[in-house]
């Protein structure tokens, strides 16, 4: 695919994915839950927040060298889970670009994902339409079985492979992140495998994680909900890599930046290709009330 359609979303999708591209303000007159210290897989899988933003997005850069000449569009991303259902995620990217020779395209890009909470069933849906027409679709589910992952595709052919077990679904390497940033550590190399173009990808990446900031956040001055200001951030930049099988330094095809709470939701996002820069500016976000583990259901874990 043409690096402008997959680059946002594969950005977005696969290191966000569960919040990295969400801004921070809760939803008027609700509690935000304390965020603990603790590192552990549990405790931050267990301080996730459910939630639905909208975002518009806008072309921040652009070099002669990329013929973009415009961008506008609008990210939906909405996520709901528990330790014990496991987490869904809705996604819909719609942007209209212009190139240097006023010609316009129209993407839209809609996905549904849904992984378990232990990270051992990973299930997708991907589409990928061009001025309404569906160019792109990956529809299957990757299962971890003792040292490799099964991927079962049913589109767009019907097809069983096996992968690494040392990959990252989007959950986990969100997970991930939290954990090496309440931990103190700086950087963090993943593998992740999210289902997207054909469904046979892994894409290696590197996080940076900067020093944590506490305290008020005066950028969240307009927050229903100061509490989200106490909670601790850490500024965060992933970089997105294609596979290589020869050695030397490998650069970032792109890099995603956004500031990370502790509760898994993110804001201040810039997706960077080098020769251009998109942006998304919050204008409605909304926080989900899901219930917790009952007895019944812990017990059944």
């Amino acid at each position: 695919m043409n690096n402008l359609i997959d680059g946002p979303y594969r950005a977005i999708a696969a290191a966000a994915i569960l919040s990295a591209v969400m801004a921070v303000p809760a939803a008027a007159g609700r509690a935000v839950p304390n965020v603990s210290d603790a590192a552990s897989h549990d405790a931050v899988v267990a301080d996730l927040i459910s939630h639905r933003a909208v975002f518009d997005m806008k072309l921040t850069d652009s070099k002669a060298s990329s013929s973009i000449a415009g961008l506008n569009g609008r990210m939906v991303f909405e996520t709901i889970g528990s330790t014990c259902d496991g987490f869904t995620i809705n996604f819909r990217f719609v942007t209209q670009v212009e190139d240097s020779q006023g010609n316009s395209r129209l993407t839209d890009m809609r996905t549904t994902t849904f992984e378990d909470a232990s990270g051992e069933r990973f299930e997708f849906l991907t589409q990928t339409y061009i001025d309404e027409k569906l160019v792109e679709e990956s529809k299957g589910s990757a299962v971890r079985d003792g040292e490799t992952t099964t991927v079962r595709l049913d589109k767009p052919e019907k097809k069983t492979f096996t992968i690494g077990k040392r990959i990252l679904f989007p959950t986990q390497h969100l997970v991930a992140m939290l954990s090496a940033a309440r931990s103190g550590e700086a950087f963090l190399p993943a593998n992740i495998y999210d289902g997207s173009e054909t469904g046979e990808k892994i894409f290696p990446t590197a996080t940076t994680i900067g020093k944590r900031i506490d305290g008020p956040d005066t950028l969240d001055a307009k927050a229903a909900d100061a509490d989200m200001s106490k909670l601790p951030r850490w500024p965060v930049t992933v970089g997105y890599f294609e596979p290589v099988s020869t050695g030397g330094e490998a650069l970032p095809t792109y890099e995603m930046s956004f500031l990370l709470y502790g509760n898994g939701i993110s804001r201040d996002v810039k997706i960077d290709y080098g020769d251009f820069s998109v942006a998304g500016k919050l204008v409605n976000l909304e926080i989900h009330d899901v219930p917790g583990c009952s007895a019944d259901k812990a017990g059944a874990q």
